[in-house]
């Protein structure tokens, strides 16, 4: 069977169905704003299905879907920007959208248009990533090998500049409100720290 979205109001636990179809929705988002989502939708949720996803973009009611990204590789942590200009993901392509290639973040204009890779040349693979509020720049998480770092990508220069420095995986990681990060260190000698 198919996953769809659901809202559920807090205040008195009403559920309301947001998407419907012979799709299934493997993740989402929130618009900053609060006024749009972005779904990461699949023909079916079985694990092979998920190189056919693409990403939609919705009213916050699940009303007026449209299509914002159209290759044969999986797409994750779709995110609209702040100023709701541009939507970025990430997937495991170059950009050509050939798969197999280390995961590495693309941009594509919120009003539709060809997606680019943000960071061609950049040497290791991106696993998260989310705006800061401002819109002018990407955090991300990238693997380094045997340990991870959180970089800050500059958007007028397509610059990584490494914030974090360690011995240590950068786990359960997210950006709240303001741009404040929040995530766990696990070190060699230590496990979830949060910071």
């Amino acid at each position: 069977s198919q996953v769809h979205l659901w809202r559920v109001a807090v205040e008195d636990g009403r559920e309301t169905r947001l998407t419907d179809g012979q799709y299934s929705v493997l993740g989402f988002s929130v618009a900053p704003d609060g006024r749009r989502l972005v779904i990461n939708r699949a023909p079916s949720p079985q694990p092979d299905a998920a190189g056919r996803s693409e990403v939609w973009i919705v009213e916050a009611d699940g009303t007026n879907p449209w299509q914002a990204t159209d290759n044969l590789v999986r797409e994750a942590e779709s995110a609209l920007a702040p100023d709701n200009s541009q939507l970025l993901f990430v997937s495991e392509a170059n950009a050509a959208f050939e798969p197999y290639y280390q995961s590495n973040v693309f941009l594509v204009p919120a009003t539709g248009g060809r997606p680019r890779l943000l960071l061609p040349d950049f040497a290791y693979e991106v696993v998260r990533a989310a705006w800061t509020p401002d819109s002018r720049a990407i955090l991300i998480v990238a693997n380094m090998g045997v340990h991870s770092e959180i970089f800050r990508v500059d958007l007028a220069t397509a610059t990584a500049r490494q914030l974090t420095d360690g011995r240590h995986s950068i786990e359960q990681w997210s950006v709240a409100g303001g741009g404040r990060q929040v995530f766990l260190v696990d070190e060699p000698t230590r496990f979830g720290d949060v910071w």
